[in-house]
């Protein structure tokens, strides 16, 4: 006969509230699942970077942390949302953060304060040793002051579990239920959208994640698998990128030395992103040693100083992609099912507190 948990009377209580809670985030369309996909890319697994692991057959320590799967993961995933859109005390919204601590174990911390408004999430839990499912109050990282000479606890993230959080928020059932494969990329079919309603969400909140979860760890498995067999292929063909990539650089570096057209004043947007960009690669190795090596400095700085002049995050990508050395390799990396050079480009600029503060509003 299966060993299957029973749930305490409080976390079956939980789980419903919780299920209640998402039907109507879906009804409004503030769901997690609903957000946009750019949005849905900045997503990683919920985990306790704190959880013991044990010891291994020698005795050593093993690698702390655990990560939540299932309901929970998809259910932290949305408080994680929820509390990203909240702002500090400056004014600035607060880290979309992945780390959740047991509220019990930032009590009993000798460096650890939460926030006097700190979110505190309950979920249904499994502690060891124990034969039912109780209950077990979170607190999350983007929301714990560490006291005066401390810091917070870093995380360990397992490759194996990377990108499982924001795969789980498109392969999932509470919305597109159709999907196409292209070299191990999903698409979804034109006109395909099909919502399930509230009432489903609330019936089958924890049914649906938990398949999300699983379908997620395939779909990783499965992509893993085409990048090693588009490795080689990547490896053969590099080389003409390479050449390509050269090329360009050799402009670039070249830009200033042409008859003239470093005295032309440009006059587009576009002409503006390239000169700032010629110029920025130029002054990096005139200050630098005359054999260095360019590094993406030079590119991030022209893109920022496009966007703020007011120039959109997507003009900016373009121009990146049809200027910057590196992204000659894109065709390339998207087989091998890595990221374009100008989202890389983009996602360090959001990164960017400094930057984003600067700028006046987030990107």
């Amino acid at each position: 006969m299966e060993n299957r948990l029973v749930d305490s009377p409080q976390a079956a209580n939980l789980k419903q509230r919780i299920s209640a809670e998402m039907a109507e985030a879906h009804e409004k369309g503030m769901a997690v699942w609903q957000l946009p996909v750019e949005d849905m890319e900045k997503f990683h697994l919920p985990m306790n970077p704190t959880f013991f692991n044990g010891s291994d057959k020698d005795g050593n320590r093993k690698e702390p942390g655990r990560y939540y799967s299932n309901g929970v993961a998809m259910y932290l995933m949305q408080k994680q949302h929820e509390i990203s859109q909240l702002k500090d005390a400056e004014g600035n919204h607060l880290k979309n953060d992945n780390r959740w601590m047991p509220l019990f174990e930032a009590k009993k911390s000798n460096y650890l304060d939460p926030a006097p408004d700190a979110v505190i999430v309950s979920i249904p839990y499994k502690f060891r040793n124990k034969e039912k499912v109780e209950t077990l109050k979170l607190v999350n990282y983007s929301q714990l002051n560490p006291r005066p000479g401390y810091h917070l606890p870093k995380a360990s993230f397992k490759e194996e579990y990377r990108d499982v959080g924001k795969i789980m928020l498109t392969r999932n059932s509470f919305t597109t239920k159709e999907y196409t494969e292209e070299n191990g990329v999903k698409h979804k079919v034109e006109g395909s959208e099909k919502c399930i309603t509230p009432d489903e969400v609330k019936e089958g909140f924890f049914d649906i994640s938990k398949k999300a979860f699983y379908s997620a760890r395939l779909y990783k498995a499965s992509l893993e698998e085409f990048k090693q067999q588009k490795r080689d292929e990547y490896i053969a063909e590099r080389g003409k990128y390479d050449e390509a990539f050269k090329e360009r650089e050799d402009f670039i570096l070249g830009y200033f030395n042409e008859e003239g057209r470093h005295d032309r004043k440009p006059a587009t947007k576009e002409e503006k992103f390239l000169f700032n960009l010629c110029e920025n690669a130029v002054y990096q190795l005139v200050e630098k040693d005359e054999n260095a090596q360019l590094d993406s400095s030079y590119i991030i700085d022209a893109a920022k100083n496009s966007l703020k002049s007011g120039v959109a995050e997507k003009t900016v990508k373009k121009y990146i992609t049809k200027y910057a050395p590196e992204a000659v390799r894109d065709e390339l990396k998207e087989s091998a099912g890595r990221m374009k050079y100008a989202d890389y480009i983009m996602d360090g600029i959001k990164r960017d507190k400094a930057f984003q503060k600067e700028c006046g509003k987030a990107l």
